[in-house]
């Protein structure tokens, strides 16, 4: 995530203002969950949320930029009402940051890179793993 914050600094340097990025960690839902979080996705478990939710009437207008999962929980809860996993998947960043396993495992691709902008680069954290994933 520094890398890309690094990157979206550079471009603000050279612009004057803030690109139009929105750069999130795909993490594992357990990975993202804050102990602290109550989610309205969450909370619902026969997972048939309100019409609102599933249609995106809920869309989350994070600000443009570059959002650690630190950073995320401490916003997600107390500003929207759903855990960092599910802000993530309403926000559609452009650039999602993740494992390896996350692109290369078909049933995980779909599922987390299912919710991304339509057209999102692919950032592979510890992508020097990738030749030990067995699909």
């Amino acid at each position: 995530m520094e890398s890309c914050r690094q990157v979206v600094n550079y471009i603000e340097s050279e612009h004057g203002e803030i690109p139009p990025i929105l750069a999130l960690p795909i993490l594992s839902k357990k990975s993202m969950k804050s102990t602290t979080s109550v989610c309205k996705i969450c909370a619902d478990v026969q997972n048939s949320y309100s019409e609102e939710l599933k249609n995106g009437a809920y869309k989350q207008q994070l600000e443009y930029g570059v959002h650690t999962i630190e950073e995320l929980n401490k916003i997600s809860s107390k500003e929207y009402g759903l855990c960092a996993f599910h802000l993530v998947r309403k926000s559609r960043p452009n650039i999602a940051v993740c494992t390896h396993k996350t692109v290369v495992k078909p049933k995980l691709r779909k599922y987390y890179l299912s919710s991304m902008a339509e057209k999102c680069v692919v950032v592979l954290d510890e992508g020097h793993n990738i030749g030990t994933v067995k699909c």
